[in-house]
């Protein structure tokens, strides 16, 4: 319902029959209707699901993605895993909120936890990026000190750039999260070589 139509929902019967008063009510009522739909459009126009374009940059300018000269709809997601990297407390939550962006959808992954600090996870189905940004994601939202490995359990075999065919159950290289400072975006290392 806009303004106008509430506006002359509000008038008295015998002031609702006449066209004149109506008229000048829509003309006193536009302006604030324009300017309700301008601020509308402002508003929502600021999540990241609703940005486009420009706007889009801005927000990931604000939590340290740079596009990549990526599409609106693939930008998204990464700011999206940019948002909750800033905001991780490491705990298994975040990971699999930042993983769920990252799959669309609830992870395929199974997660557990050995003293001290030792973290195995296995993926029954891999993305549809790198494993390597994949694995460099994880390994970012870990506490520091955390032991990661990584297991491949999907039946389908996939080939990686530099990556060996995997059986299924083949333990992956298992790193310590290292503590350093980013000079650029937060995913500016892990994109290296990969986009072109």
């Amino acid at each position: 319902m806009t303004l106008v139509d509430e506006a002359e929902s509000l008038m008295l019967y015998q002031f609702s029959q006449s066209s004149k008063l109506k008229s000048l009510l829509r003309g006193l009522v536009k302006p604030f209707n324009d300017a309700d739909d301008e601020l509308a459009k402002l508003h929502n126009g600021h999540y990241v699901d609703q940005a486009q374009g420009a706007t889009l940059d801005i927000i990931g300018s604000i939590v340290g993605q740079p596009r990549f000269d990526m599409s609106d709809d693939d930008y998204r997601p990464w700011i999206k895993v940019a948002i909750c990297l800033n905001n991780s407390a490491g705990t298994p939550e975040n990971v699999f909120t930042i993983l769920s962006i990252l799959f669309g959808k609830k992870p395929p992954i199974r997660m557990e936890e050995y003293p001290p600090n030792d973290v195995l996870f296995t993926f029954f189905e891999y993305p549809k990026f790198p494993t390597t940004t994949l694995f460099a994601i994880v390994r970012s939202a870990m506490p520091i000190g955390t032991k990661c490995q990584f297991i491949r359990a999907d039946p389908a075999v996939r080939l990686d750039s530099g990556v060996s065919m995997l059986t299924a159950t083949s333990p992956l290289l298992a790193f310590r999260l290292d503590f350093t400072e980013f000079d650029r975006a937060y995913f500016a290392d892990f994109f290296e070589g990969e986009l072109s």
